[in-house]
């Protein structure tokens, strides 16, 4: 048995409050997608995670090319106007969360605040945060590789390469490729 103050391997730690904490300790509305989590439901971009989290919506583009919405717990900001979410990539603020439209790299953690988080991430995230984590050096080296193939010549792929440089240094590389005789 664990004692309630202990923390066991298979415990999910976020950074939701700018520090490394475990989900259960975390005193707000959080929604915390893993590394396994995002490998087996094939999660890519912002609309396929923004999916299987209650209460959140994303629309893209049905104002103006790039114009990316999201609303969480029907919050949201005004078209032309500062974001009411904050987005937090690898512990730095985009100010335009149109950069949801790219992938991010390669994802490990996605973390969804839900509720007032202006204090943490500032005048921006006042319906709430999307903190994400993406791949970062490993002691050993590691990566992984997915490549697809799909009708109207559409072929996509991306990649990612971690491990060491020196003692204290490590390196990551990602990339993502996509070519289409398709429609867009």
């Amino acid at each position: 048995p664990a004692v309630a103050q202990e923390a066991t391997e298979d415990e999910i730690i976020v950074t939701a409050l700018r520090t490394d904490q475990r989900a259960v300790d975390v005193p707000a509305s959080v929604t915390v997608l893993t590394a396994e989590t995002i490998a087996q439901a094939r999660l890519f971009t912002a609309d396929d995670f923004v999916t299987l989290t209650p209460g959140v919506t994303i629309v893209t583009g049905t104002a103006e090319a790039g114009d990316t919405q999201i609303n969480i717990r029907g919050l949201n900001g005004a078209r032309d106007a500062e974001p009411s979410v904050a987005l937090v990539v690898d512990g730095i603020l985009k100010t335009n969360t149109a950069q949801l439209n790219q992938r991010q790299g390669a994802l490990t953690q996605i973390e969804i605040l839900k509720g007032p988080q202006g204090a943490l991430y500032g005048r921006n995230a006042a319906a709430g945060a999307i903190v994400i984590q993406t791949q970062r050096p490993t002691e050993d080296f590691s990566g992984a590789v997915r490549a697809s193939y799909a009708e109207q010549n559409t072929i996509e792929g991306d990649a990612f390469l971690a491990g060491p440089i020196g003692d204290r240094l490590g390196f990551v590389v990602s990339g993502y490729y996509r070519s289409t005789d398709g429609f867009w």
